[in-house]
């Protein structure tokens, strides 16, 4: 064998090796993520431990807008939130447009999800006195879904496509604004 045919030889041994070293670091990345711990809320009825998949679970897909109003502004769940290296949350938000993502299996098309898992996969406390880290004692705070006054837990508002839910902290100015949508997320009007 000539000299530059071992040459070639070698260096595609080695790339081959790598690219082998490659493929099983990113296995056992992916593996040791499909043990990431369920994200659920404690002491809240109704909600779900949200898991983390290695792929998007698009089968029960929809989404909505949570504005949190608190310390004398508007605020959001953070950009990333339920978005790991490897795997993805069934509820999870992408930027700080304010809309959240639920995206389930199949087996949860007609499962409700509620404000409390939202939360939950933030890892943020919310009840009737606590908006995150943030506390009311004595008072209590609102939520509106698309402007009506939610009557019951703050946690326990169901998740449902395309509405507005309002998280407000006691004192705090509201008016019901209804959320501008970019193209593609709404369902296009029935004829």
């Amino acid at each position: 064998m000539n000299r530059t045919a071992a040459m070639v030889v070698i260096l595609g041994s080695l790339v081959g090796i790598l690219i082998l070293a490659g493929q099983a670091w990113f296995i056992s990345s992916v593996g040791s993520r499909l043990d990431t711990p369920a994200r659920a809320a404690s002491g809240v009825a109704a909600t779900t431990p949200i898991s983390c998949s290695p792929i998007e679970q698009l089968a029960t897909h929809y989404h909505v807008a949570l504005l949190l109003h608190h310390d004398g502004g508007v605020d959001v769940l953070p950009a990333g939130t339920g978005i790991e290296a490897t795997c993805l949350y069934w509820i999870h938000v992408h930027d700080d447009s304010g809309i959240v993502h639920i995206e389930a299996p199949a087996s949860y098309q007609s499962h409700v999800f509620v404000l409390a898992d939202a939360f939950a996969v933030a890892g943020m406390g919310l009840d009737a006195h606590h908006i995150g880290s943030d506390s009311y004692p004595g008072r209590e705070i609102s939520v509106y879904v698309d402007g009506t006054r939610w009557a019951h837990g703050p946690g326990a508002v169901p998740l449902i496509d395309t509405e507005t839910i309002d998280v407000v902290a006691p004192g705090e100015p509201y008016s019901y604004t209804p959320f501008k949508w970019p193209p593609g997320f709404l369902s296009p009007p029935a004829n």
